[in-house]
């Protein structure tokens, strides 16, 4: 891990400490994005993740996009043809519904979608399943596209909350409600 990043990790360890109750003021930026997508590679080390560039090159056919975040941040933008749940046996109906081949799960950075990818792992082993590495944040942050919850291009990202929102670059950041 480069000098560079431990800063940055130690302040997304100190707010998810706080997180936990612990109150601590950590100001992020959206260089930061790489020290949040460490924190969650090392949290969820059997996950595997795939990058925004890999995930848009899936063939769509065989492979279910799951956005695991709830309604209101899916509502302000989500990846095209994504289905939204944040249950594992939504998820593995389905792709048994539409007998896909592989899952991929994203949240705003990656550590909601990696608990989820885990359970669905242990439910079900077979499913090839892979976390979108950093989320809609890197998503979003890569330029690529994005729809609001009438199916409506869109550049803006709902931010989570006030810290974690600051991992998106300032175009993208949806006001939070």
């Amino acid at each position: 891990m480069s000098m560079r990043l431990l800063p940055a990790l130690l302040a997304l360890v100190l707010l998810v400490i706080g997180g936990a109750g612990i109150i601590m003021a950590v100001r992020l930026r959206p260089d930061d994005l790489d020290a949040a997508i460490a924190l969650v590679a090392a949290r969820h080390p059997q996950i595997a993740r795939m990058t925004a560039a890999e995930v848009a090159g899936l063939p769509t056919d065989v492979t279910l996009v799951v956005d695991v975040r709830p309604e209101a941040e899916w509502l302000v933008s989500h990846l095209p043809g994504a289905f939204r749940a944040n249950d594992a046996d939504a998820v593995v109906a389905e792709a048994r519904l539409r007998r896909v081949d592989r899952i991929i799960v994203y949240c705003s950075v990656g550590m909601r979608s990696s608990h989820l990818a885990d359970r669905v792992q242990a439910m079900h082993p077979a499913y090839a399943i892979s976390d979108l590495r950093g989320g809609i944040f890197a998503w979003a942050a890569d330029d690529r596209p994005l729809v609001d919850g009438a199916g409506r291009p869109t550049r803006l990202v709902h931010p989570y909350d006030a810290a974690w929102g600051a991992l998106l670059p300032a175009d993208r950041r949806a006001p939070l409600p």
